[in-house]
């Protein structure tokens, strides 16, 4: 194992040091070697496990460019509901009778790990090695997986197909699995697994783990069309692989514009006004960066472009609700109507802020994928200081000199916790306090250092009031990513919300949006134990409590789109507007701001809706899609949505000829370009050929997609046998239709064979989560 470990360093010191200078770079008749300037800074410590070593926290790896050049077997895209394999080119999901599932993953042959001058294929036994030390290791997927059944758990089946075992089945943790990035060679992490397979106390691999895995100097191997071919203090550089490794990921991109930006510099500048600088003096040609609209202006007057995409992130008021009068629903309400949401997101600049309208923790232009079971529930905000007024006095409040007083004579006032250097927050946050204060609840705003605000005062709940990031989610299908969590509480809306305490809890009586009164009805869910499926319960038609615990458990443990599912979200966003825990006033649009001599971002927009446009030319981690963990450059060139100026970008190429849907659908659904999301395809055919002044081939026929059925067959232990076939869109080219049939006995024993009789066998080919979006347009 020393040996091994030996071996790791050198290879390390080695691959840092490469620079191509013997391979041949992939280039295109028009390309260029582009420099970003990133706003924060580089920790670089060579030979060091916080170099490539991604079981560290946060290694350089992670950094912009570096974590780019790992792959993930699938993404997922939380907007459009659809995955798109990269390592992985298919697979099947069985869950069993007794509660436990099999996911069978199927690889790609034919992809190399590369460090600048060396290859290793990539195989089955590497992404073996990566999830055996997760779940043995630290610990990951439980209760799914589990320390004692690792063996069990995971299983190379050959050097292209691994098989996990989950004890208990999610309905989601198989999402993040697939959606990992690979970075474990099996060559060069075979010593943790062998030394792992050889603990049998959980505590001792924990500490084994915590105390070699993490301290190992990993050396340095990509798994993508770009590595890592020079590091610095300062800087990575990422450069396309030579020609003959490259070709090989043509078969998972085939739309791209990488031979167009063969080579990309991440410069670590430590911060915004340093990174605009750099744009302005044509040391870069791209920035990422929350510019104020002056500044943005500023930009554009000296040439460079600016557009805006959607972020997600969405920004709120808590209220500390553990203090008299504010434990009242009706006062925290009053906010209401006191704020004017608009005024509020336009005292920063509505280029960046969008307004919100509900308060619910998504972003106005999220709430097209809600059902209308939840989105018909939503009231507006009225901006009427008669009917706060109203309010505040119906429940023996009064107004004296300007300034309002509880029934007890104390005056009613708060004091506002803002992030420091949080511009865009505070800026808002100030004037929805000034606007407060006018009305006559005296609140005073006060900035705090970001990381004293988070690890002190809202870790510990000691607030009045705080202005900060609100829980986004990037769709209702994708709500089991943020809501269900503690972060919550923690991260989001501060810890002042005890979730294992009943809370005031009424669904609203809503007609056109307006909210005309509120009503008790018991809420119950129906999943199998250990689950608590009471979720709300009254005391009388207009009042009564709700567990915020059960609810966010079944949020995380339903499927998502089913009728459970959609029970615990409604009641989830029942109580957020009764109870206002966090008053949403804005939804951030992030600006991107870059050298149009080196990039044309805009086509899209001219001929799609916004959310659509932004996953067309600039997919990314900054739509939460999972398989992207980075919001800068290489990610928009992976799907082909960007160009140099004057070249037709590669998804542009398709859309005018048609093969966008006759030849590489996958792409068009994962990317949300088809009928189902309200895409005429032949009049945006006609639209992008209009940008770029060429003719097109209208697509005449839908789009033909060949099918697989796959019948399988489960025995159990209790003797319950059940068979159940599938159609679903495979993706696989063939127009023949194939028949699978296997066989798989399973000897984990059934705990209760009267749950079996409701269970039924799925199996699941890639891209049969139509039913999930089907659940979703309801």
């Amino acid at each position: 194992m020393a040996t091994v470990r030996v071996l790791g360093i050198l290879l390390s010191i080695l691959s840092i040091a490469v620079v191509l200078s013997a391979a041949t770079t992939v280039t295109s008749a028009v390309s260029f070697n582009v420099t970003q300037a990133v706003s924060s800074t580089l920790l670089y410590v060579p030979n060091s496990p916080s170099d490539w070593n991604l079981f560290v926290s946060h290694p350089i790896a992670q950094d912009q460019g570096a974590y780019d050049t790992y792959s993930p077997l699938a993404y997922y895209n939380p907007v459009t509901g659809q995955f798109y394999p990269a390592l992985a080119y298919n697979w099947t999901i069985q869950v069993l009778p007794n509660g436990s599932g099999i996911l069978t993953v199927y690889l790609r042959p034919g992809l190399y790990w590369f460090n600048g001058t060396a290859t290793i294929p990539f195989t089955a036994w590497d992404v073996y090695a990566e999830f055996y030390i997760y779940v043995k290791g630290f610990g990951a997927f439980y209760p799914f997986m589990q320390f004692q059944y690792a063996d069990e758990d995971i299983r190379v089946i050959n050097n292209y197909t691994i098989q996990f075992l989950f004890q208990e089945w999610s309905p989601t943790d198989w999402i993040y699995l697939l959606t990992y990035h690979m970075f474990t060679p099996w060559p060069v992490w075979k010593w943790a697994v062998e030394a792992l397979k050889n603990i049998t106390s959980q505590s001792e691999a924990l500490a084994f783990a915590h105390s070699n895995i993490t301290k190992f100097v990993a050396p340095y191997w990509a798994l993508n069309p770009y590595y890592v071919s020079k590091v610095g203090s300062n800087f990575i550089i990422i450069t396309l692989e030579p020609q003959n490794l490259f070709n090989s990921w043509l078969e998972i991109y085939p739309l791209n514009s990488f031979t167009y930006y063969p080579t990309v510099t991440s410069l670590f500048v430590g911060g915004n006004t340093q990174s605009m600088t750099d744009i302005l003096s044509g040391t870069a040609q791209f920035i990422y960066v929350f510019l104020s609209p002056q500044q943005n202006a500023e930009l554009e007057s000296h040439g460079i472009k600016v557009f805006t995409i959607y972020s997600y992130d969405i920004y709120g008021i808590t209220i500390n609700p553990n203090q008299y009068p504010w434990n009242i629903p009706a006062v925290r309400r009053v906010l209401y109507y006191v704020l004017n949401t608009t005024a509020i997101a336009a005292s920063w600049g509505l280029q960046s802020l969008l307004p919100a309208n509900y308060n619910i923790p998504a972003a106005p232009y999220t709430l097209v994928t809600f059902p209308s079971s939840i989105t018909n529930m939503l009231f507006t905000y009225q901006y009427n200081w008669t009917k706060a007024a109203e309010i505040l006095q119906s429940l023996g409040f009064y107004e004296k000199n300007g300034q309002w007083y509880t029934p007890n004579g104390t005056p009613l006032q708060l004091q506002l916790l803002m992030p420091a250097g949080f511009t865009n927050q505070v800026v808002p946050a100030t004037y929805a306090a000034e606007e407060l204060t006018a009305f006559g609840i005296k609140v005073t705003p006060v900035s705090v250092e970001h990381g004293t605000l988070v690890s002190v005062y809202m870790k510990n709940g000691q607030f009045q009031a705080l202005q900060y990031f609100a829980p986004k989610v990037v769709s209702y299908i994708t709500a089991w990513t943020n809501w269900p969590h503690s972060s919550v509480w923690y991260d989001y809306v501060g810890n002042v919300f005890n979730t294992s305490l009943a809370w005031p809890f009424a669904w609203p009586k809503v007609i056109d949006h307006q909210l005309v009164g509120w009503y008790c009805q018991p809420l119950s869910t129906n999943l199998p134990p250990p689950i608590n499926n009471t979720l709300v319960w009254c005391v009388n038609s207009t009042f009564g409590y709700i567990n915020l615990s059960n609810v966010q458990i079944v949020i995380a443990a339903a499927a998502p789109g089913s009728v459970d599912y959609e029970k615990a979200i409604e009641a989830w966003v029942a109580w957020w507007e009764y109870y206002d825990p966090q008053f949403v006033w804005g939804a951030k649009l992030e600006p991107i701001q870059y050298n149009p001599s080196y990039f044309d971002f805009t086509w899209a927009y001219a001929c799609l809706p916004g959310i659509i446009a932004d996953l067309v030319v600039y997919p990314s981690a900054q739509q939460s899609i999972l398989g992207m963990y980075s919001t800068w450059l290489p990610d928009p060139f992976f799907f082909g949505g960007v160009a140099p100026p004057g070249v037709i970008p590669p998804i542009a190429q398709a859309i005018i000829n048609g093969s966008l849907w006759t030849k590489y659908s996958q792409y068009a659904e994962f990317l949300g370009l088809t009928p189902q999301f309200g895409i005429n395809i032949q009049q945006l055919q006609a639209c992008v050929a209009s940008y770029f002044h060429v003719p097109y081939t209208p697509v005449t026929t839908s789009t033909t997609t060949s099918t697989a059925t796959s019948t399988t067959t489960v025995t159990s232990v209790a003797t319950v046998t059940s068979t159940v076939t599938t159609t679903a869109v495979s993706t696989v080219t063939s127009t023949a239709t194939t028949t699978a049939v296997s066989t798989v006995t399973v000897t984990k024993p059934v705990v209760s064979t009267a749950l079996i009789a409701g269970i039924v066998i799925i199996v699941v080919v890639i891209a049969a989560i139509a039913a999930i979006i089907a659940l979703r347009r309801r």
